[in-house]
């Protein structure tokens, strides 16, 4: 599993933004976790593209993969999280049978073959461990690399807390005309 959080205390945008306005410390609490949300929102959008373009994967098999733990006012965290990074070999795409093992998309598994399970009545591509008929196992794709890869190239650069200052800003501001 992996686990990326941003916090609102990490940059001085909300210090910064408290000394050049005079807003009620409640207004600036609900500003932060709505930027924190959409910096996250962005960051996960950010990544899967990430992923897809380096694995040639589906955007939506990623994004099905990836949950987003919401920031609130008591809490001013926000994290992401990729769990189950193993995408079976049923769900990459159309399965085909060669002579030397099977296709499952544009991924190829070679010694693998195209079999119906009837304990779990799924059909997938498997492999045998031995030379015997079992066991077997599914095979799949695992695109746990890459995702903390994206989280590493994220939090290197700038970008992320410069999107959370932008997003704050842009939150306190539309907050302060509201309650004014």
């Amino acid at each position: 599993m992996s686990v990326f959080s941003i916090d609102a205390h990490d940059g001085g945008s909300i210090e910064h933004a408290l000394l050049s306005l005079d807003v009620q410390e409640k207004l600036v609490q609900i500003a932060a976790y709505r930027a924190l949300n959409k910096t996250a929102r962005w960051l996960k959008t950010q990544t899967i593209r990430h992923i897809s373009g380096e694995t040639g994967l589906t955007q939506k098999l990623i994004r099905k993969r990836m949950h987003m733990l919401h920031a609130n006012r008591r809490n001013l965290r926000a994290m992401l999280t990729s769990r189950n990074q193993h995408i079976p070999a049923s769900e990459l795409g159309r399965m085909r049978e060669s002579g030397k093992g099977a296709r499952a998309g544009k991924f190829y598994f070679e010694g693998g073959f195209v079999g119906h399970m009837p304990s779990t009545g799924k059909t997938s591509i498997y492999r045998r461990k031995q030379k015997a008929r079992l066991p077997i196992r599914e095979l799949g794709f695992y695109y746990g690399g890459f995702t903390s890869r994206a989280w590493e190239d994220a939090s290197k650069g700038d970008e992320v807390m410069q999107r959370f200052g932008r997003f704050f800003e842009h939150e306190l501001n539309f907050i302060s005309r509201k309650h004014n």
